[in-house]
């Protein structure tokens, strides 16, 4: 997945090394200029210095900040697989769910707005575009939105590493989910863990206790969307 691809109406300006070779950045070139989008030649440091950074492999972008979707357009979807993440604060692992996500077919995913990361540069990078292609609402209370979800006939599933039911165990055949992933270290809050429909748990055959947040929650939408 080439990111610019998905990309062009959220970017001003692109930035290159002038340094780099140019047959390097064709493809990009030829996208940009496809768009209109605006291409500056830079030298090395001053492309350090427009982003802060050194590891920027000789190309960055100004772009637009990330649009959400409206949250009032999310149950007149036809999709039966959701995505809720219950205070993710890394963007390197919000990125990565969210491109499994993508993988996987999530109709959406929704988001709080406090006590968690946003779409970011870093978000957009990690998903590999995959942030600009899947429909992603920002709500102020996510218990809410569950509310909403299980007024229209989704069933809400927790993912909790001490729950009785392995993920594999629950029947959820034929029916709208929606599947909650909690924070980085913390688990579920115990507000939305009450709300859920189903807990679920990853069977451990190892002497790893955890799974990192992302890992846990690409195992769970492969074995809920088979």
């Amino acid at each position: 997945m080439d990111m610019l691809e998905y990309l062009p109406s959220q970017i001003k300006e692109i930035y290159i090394n002038k340094d780099l070779q140019k047959n390097k950045n064709d493809s990009l070139i030829k996208i940009a200029q496809k768009n209109r989008i605006r291409i500056t030649a830079l030298g090395k440091a001053d492309l350090d210095k427009k982003t802060g950074k050194s590891n920027h492999q000789g190309i960055a972008a100004d772009i637009n900040d990330f649009q959400y979707e409206d949250y009032g357009s999310l149950l007149n979807t036809n999709h039966r697989f959701y995505l809720i993440l219950d205070h993710i604060e890394d963007p390197h692992n919000l990125g990565a769910i969210i491109r499994t996500a993508n993988f996987f077919g999530v109709g959406g995913i929704i988001i709080p707005k406090d006590r968690a990361v946003g779409v970011t540069p870093t978000v957009i990078k990690t998903s590999s575009g995959a942030a600009m292609t899947i429909p992603i609402y920002r709500v102020s209370n996510i218990g809410n939105a569950i509310n909403d979800l299980k007024k229209n006939n989704v069933w809400i599933v927790g993912a909790d590493i001490s729950a009785d039911k392995e993920v594999s165990e629950i029947d959820i055949e034929n029916l709208d989910i929606a599947l909650v992933i909690g924070s980085e270290g913390k688990g579920l809050t115990k507000s939305i863990k009450n709300q859920c429909d189903f807990l679920v748990s990853i069977a451990k055959t190892g002497k790893v206790e955890s799974l990192n947040a992302s890992v846990a929650a690409g195992i769970l939408m492969y074995k809920l969307s088979e």
